[in-house]
């Protein structure tokens, strides 16, 4: 057993929070300050964002997979971890769907399986070790769990991966037909504009009038 602060814990969850830490926490600075943004964007693009709303969306992803990071490490969330290995999967799947080779995706199956593995471990973990990881303010805390997904075993997590996945997709496919909706809306009809404002059209230019040639003098 290995401990963080006071609190006992396994030497393989704290193998995989670390693991999980390395991963997500690595790639969202890398996302957050945009350090690849030329070699990313491409991803970006193949789900549907324009390139102007991926500079904006990049960093806030990136911001947000340092915090599930520093979460991880220090007190794991079983609702987190879902949305954790749906997006790792997700972001893997991208690459060959971007047009890349399918090893991408396969040489990324560490970045989904760690977190997966690191649910799994916590849906096997005592009532005990739950108490405990929990901490004296929180015990017995509806919202914790509801967070830790008590009651569920690792099928029923699994499954909440998947749907969490068929989610995603499905975003980026309203992303990438937002073209086709747009042309669906009907056209909003002209602002009416009274007629004393109405801007009289304007004369197009006069044309002078061609003078008729005189017939050239016949000798006699």
């Amino acid at each position: 057993m290995s401990t963080i602060g006071t609190l006992p814990i396994s030497s393989l969850e704290l193998i995989l929070r670390i693991g999980c830490f390395g991963i997500f926490f690595g790639h969202g600075y890398i996302a957050a300050f945009k350090l690849e943004f030329s070699a990313w964007v491409k991803f970006m693009l193949a789900g549907g964002f324009t390139t102007k709303e991926a500079n904006i969306v990049m960093p806030i992803i990136g911001y947000k997979d340092v915090s599930l990071a520093l979460l991880t490490l220090l007190c794991p969330c079983e609702l987190a971890l879902v949305w954790m290995t749906a997006w790792a999967f997700s972001t893997a799947l991208m690459r060959p769907f971007s047009g890349g080779l399918i090893w991408g995706f396969v040489e990324r199956a560490g970045n989904f399986c760690c977190p997966l593995a690191l649910l799994h471990v916590l849906a096997t973990e005592s009532l005990g070790a739950k108490a405990a990881r929990r901490g004296g303010a929180v015990i017995g805390t509806a919202a914790y769990d509801a967070l830790s997904l008590s009651g569920t075993d690792f099928e029923d997590r699994l499954r909440l991966v998947s749907g969490v996945v068929v989610a995603t997709w499905l975003v980026v496919g309203l992303l990438k037909n937002r073209s086709l909706l747009d042309a669906a809306k009907p056209a909003k009809p002209a602002a009416y504009m009274p007629p004393h404002r109405r801007r009289p059209a304007s004369p197009g230019p006069r044309k002078s009038p061609r003078r008729a040639k005189s017939p050239a003098p016949t000798r006699a």
